[in-house]
């Protein structure tokens, strides 16, 4: 999996961006909020990536903040919810209004987002809802530096930030680390 990307950044549109890095051009799929970050073009620039793999494409999604790839990442992982459903919610507001509309219950909300159904909207609420506020309350208890990079490299195998939430949390009982020796710890610590 690709974690991120650092280049210049050729070309930008509010869909998606064309970033070079050691000669190749990688064209990444943006959301309107990573659009409006993204600097002028010709100027340097860093996105953290997702790649999705179907039988037919391979696609990059960029992001300028771990947040709204997170946030991304949740989405996903809902049923029924593929990368381009997650890129159009995220689109159709700021990640953070993304993340109250979910934790308030807000499947109004949701559903401004394109090819988003109530149905659809109230999987996603269902779904994510708690695991959301658990996350917030670990935000809030400060998980920062090793820790945090160890849940998101638990995350992004696969586990639910519940599940890795709380193996790095025992991770840290057997010392401070860096985040491969955190990761490691915590992966004999899932269950």
């Amino acid at each position: 999996m690709y974690h991120h990307l650092r280049g210049e950044l050729v070309e930008k549109n509010p869909s998606r961006a064309v970033i070079e890095a050691g000669g190749v051009g990688y064209t990444v799929r943006i959301t309107s909020e990573t659009y409006a970050k993204l600097p002028m073009v010709g100027e340097a620039c860093f996105v953290f990536l997702y790649l999705a793999v179907r039988e037919d494409a391979m696609e990059l999604f960029g992001f300028t903040s771990r947040e709204e790839r997170k946030l991304f990442l949740d989405l996903v992982k809902v049923k029924g919810v593929g990368p381009q459903h997650g890129l159009a919610i995220l689109s159709s507001a700021p990640a953070n209004e993304i993340f109250r509309a979910i934790t308030a219950g807000d499947v109004k909300g949701l559903t401004r987002a394109k090819g988003v159904g109530t149905k659809l909207a109230q999987r996603i609420v269902l779904e994510l809802k708690g695991e959301l506020a658990l996350e917030e309350e670990a935000g809030q208890a400060g998980a920062s530096g090793p820790a945090a990079d160890a849940e998101e490299a638990l995350i992004s195998l696969g586990y639910s930030r519940k599940e890795a939430v709380a193996a790095v949390r025992a991770a840290l009982k057997e010392g401070e680390a860096d985040t491969e020796l955190l990761i490691r710890r915590a992966l004999s610590k899932v269950k």
